[in-house]
């Protein structure tokens, strides 16, 4: 019989895993109801005719899709963008402006790598209804407030438009039918470098890559860049308008505490992306994007038939759980458990199980020990759960009316009455 194996991309997660990431998703999803936007949830699997052609780049080559039994073409969804504006769409008595976030499962069938897999979580929030630039700028904050609430430090996010880079292309000559495949060309910089990308540029017939490329990857701070880029493009009013609102969305999000900055070489590679655009990187070590999102005002229409204007973001949750290992701000909990009750069996069983119901009582997670076990078995299994309380049970503690608790952290042991037992487990656990 062959060993059971799992898929290359697909990993199981253990319990010291699962705490982890309730934990981080539970962060995510208060600073998101802090802000005021709703829960929803859409279905994972779509008709590949809603999920197709949709994002570009190489996200539909990445999308697992197969005939199912009633013969339908369908696809797992690989993003969660694509999904609620069909949902916006088949749902037209949903009120507008509309703050929804949403944390699910997606697939893509991509090469596997560090923080990456095939199978994984996205943490999406987004703003439907609201074509003011305030709606922009509040997703840029509410992303910012979630890394920071998540533990992290020093990070950055880069602001763009995708109407300055039709400019800057558009001022270097790039037909209209290339625009589309430059931009993705132009998202990859981080990955293949400034050489790579015009060596792809010049392979899809755009001679002057280099220029174009020598020009976003300008060096400054915000109002710098802006400064120059309003120079390039004073003779393109679209363009013009797209950096004052760039300068205005960095503004107003800086007043939320957002760690903003303008990057004109930002790109995003989703085609469905009509204006500003952003993307979250850490700045102390060298991890790729943790967050990314922009403005998507034609998307639902697609779907519609009535453009509706949107803009979001996504949380790279994966990604973010790998670079919380990197820089030690993950947690290593072993069970979700702070106190263990070891007893001594039949004798004891009665008395534990009201011990056990009355730490209950003050909201602290408890495991009781099996009665047919020996004390040596109970201790080490105890330990094994990594708990901040034992508490032992044995003839004396029930006649008595007490317990013996053992804080594991001070390994500080004694012996105490029942009704003491609320508030020194809350002394120790809370």
């Amino acid at each position: 019989m062959d060993k059971p194996k799992i898929l290359s991309g697909f990993r199981d997660s253990l319990p010291s895993d699962m705490i982890e990431r309730n934990r981080l998703i539970e962060k995510i999803r208060e600073t998101f109801e802090l802000f005021g936007f709703d829960p929803i949830e859409t279905p994972s699997l779509e008709y590949y005719s809603t999920l197709a052609g949709k994002e570009g780049g190489d996200s539909e080559m990445l999308m697992y899709n197969f005939e199912d039994l009633g013969k339908r073409h369908v696809g797992l969804i690989y993003d969660l963008t694509v999904p609620v504006s069909r949902m916006i769409a088949t749902n037209p008595e949903i009120a507008m402006p509309f703050k929804r976030y949403q944390i699910q499962r997606v697939w893509r069938a991509d090469r596997p790598q560090k923080g990456r897999y095939r199978e994984f979580h996205q943490c999406d929030v987004d703003i439907f209804g609201d074509e003011d630039v305030t709606a922009d700028a509040e997703i840029v904050t509410v992303i910012s407030s979630a890394l920071s609430n998540i533990g992290f430090e020093n990070f950055v996010i880069n602001i763009n438009s995708r109407e300055i880079l039709d400019a800057i292309l558009t001022h270097f000559s790039v037909a209209d039918d290339k625009k589309r495949n430059v931009i993705i060309e132009i998202d990859k910089l981080d990955k293949i470098g400034a050489d790579g990308v015009t060596k792809e540029l010049d392979k899809i017939g755009v001679s002057n890559g280099s220029e174009i490329i020598d020009l976003l990857s300008f060096e400054g701070t915000s109002e710098e860049k802006l400064e120059k880029f309003t120079s390039v493009l004073s003779g393109d009013e679209a363009g013009a308008n797209a950096l004052a609102q760039v300068a205005r969305i960095i503004k107003l999000a800086k007043l939320g505490g957002a760690k903003v900055t303008f990057d004109p070489s930002l790109a995003r590679g989703q085609s469905y992306y009509t204006g500003p655009v952003f993307e979250a990187k850490l700045t102390d070590i060298k991890f790729g994007s943790i967050a990314g999102g922009g403005r998507y005002d034609k998307l639902v229409g697609i779907f519609s038939g009535r453009e509706i204007p949107a803009v979001g973001a996504s949380l790279g949750f994966d990604r973010i759980l790998a670079a919380m290992k990197e820089i030690g701000i993950s947690s290593s909990c072993l069970s979700v458990a702070d106190v263990y009750i070891l007893h001594f069996g039949e004798s004891t069983l009665e008395y534990s199980l009201r011990v056990a119901s009355k730490i209950r009582e003050s909201g602290i997670n408890v495991i009781t020990g099996y009665g047919n076990k020996k004390m040596k078995w109970q201790m080490k299994h105890a330990v094994s759960k990594g708990v901040k309380a034992i508490v032992i049970i044995g003839e004396d503690e029930v006649s008595g009316n007490s317990v013996t608790i053992k804080d594991t952290n001070t390994r500080e042991q004694k012996t105490i009455t029942f009704d003491e037992l609320s508030s020194e487990m809350e002394k120790i656990c809370k």
